[in-house]
């Protein structure tokens, strides 16, 4: 994580994002976000996507490649 950590410092993402991003990641690797309900489908009437969902949808955007 501090890898990870140093990496988007880098990239230039301010020091409460690095802290919440890599908050989250621990806590995503832990298991803490393992659960599902299905607000956003009740709310928007689509699915939500999984997290590797929204990382393939976006991979550009994540790997700081412009279109």
């Amino acid at each position: 994580m501090e890898e990870y950590a140093a990496h988007l410092k880098e990239a230039g993402v301010p020091p409460y994002g690095v802290a919440h991003i890599t908050g989250a990641m621990v806590d995503f690797q832990n298991g803490a976000m393992s659960g599902a309900d299905n607000n956003i489908e009740e709310l928007t009437g689509r699915r939500s996507m999984t997290v590797g969902e929204y990382a393939r949808a976006h991979a550009d955007l994540l790997n700081g490649v412009s279109r």
